[in-house]
Order: structure tokens, then sequence, then C-alpha cells
């Protein structure tokens, strides 16, 4: 089976994507983390505490849940990474190169969006096209 890690799993994003992902894969299959505890103290499904700027804790959350695909989906948006700039680098660039170097390592598929913010203001929110 397929065992998917989804980081930043608690956002607008990623709250919607593991609900998907648990309707098709099985909800033993999909693996939640983010930096904070779950929100919900209800939270039955299996959730890890990752700050993917920690490669060493990546590492360990992909060998002991047998991790084959991530999501990649923590980041620092706009209005947080102008007021922090540092931190923004460290989670969305940092961050991204520990999933990746992680894949390689580990032989992993890894899926991760861009946001509208890329594009400005001004892109349509339907039918956004794939180039700014």
């Amino acid at each position: 089976m397929n065992r998917i890690l989804v980081t930043g799993s608690q956002g607008q994003l990623g709250s919607d994507l593991v609900t998907v992902l648990r309707q098709i894969y099985g909800v033993e299959q999909v693996v939640e983390s983010g930096r904070s505890p779950p929100h919900s103290e209800n939270n039955f499904y299996l959730y890890k505490t990752l700050d993917v700027t920690n490669h060493q804790q990546l590492q360990t959350i992909i060998e002991q849940e047998q991790i084959q695909t991530i999501y990649h989906l923590a980041g620092v948006l706009s209005a947080k990474g102008e007021k922090y700039p540092d931190r923004c680098w460290d989670v969305n660039v940092n961050g991204l190169r520990n999933i990746l170097e992680a894949a390689k390592t580990y032989q992993l598929k890894v899926f991760f969006p861009s946001s509208i913010a890329v594009f400005g203001p001004h892109t349509p929110k339907l039918d956004t096209p794939n180039y700014g």
C-alpha cells in the first residue's frame, strides 16, 4: 500500500486534501503532519508533529511510518513571510530542500503545489493558467 505523508495538513489546502486522500487510499494510509499539535483534540487520525526544517525529524517519520509519497504543503504565506523573511526562507526553501533530499534518499514520490500568490492579486480565481 502507498503510505502518504501530508505536510502542512492543517492548512486550507491540507485539510481538504487529507479528506480526499483518505477516501481514495484509506484512513490508515495517510499521515498528517504540521509544526503544531492537531487543532482538534478529537483527532482520531494518524498525526505527527513535524517541522520541515528539521531534516532528522522528517527522516524519522519517513522511516517509522514507511512513507512512499509526500504531499508537501507546509509553508509560510505572503503576509507572515514579509514580516518574518528569515523564517519564511527557512520553511519555504530549506523545508522544500529537506523534502526533496529525503525523496532522493528514500526514493519517494513528491507533490508540491505553488500558490496563487505567485501570480498576483489580479489572477482569475477559476481556471488559473499555468503561467504567470
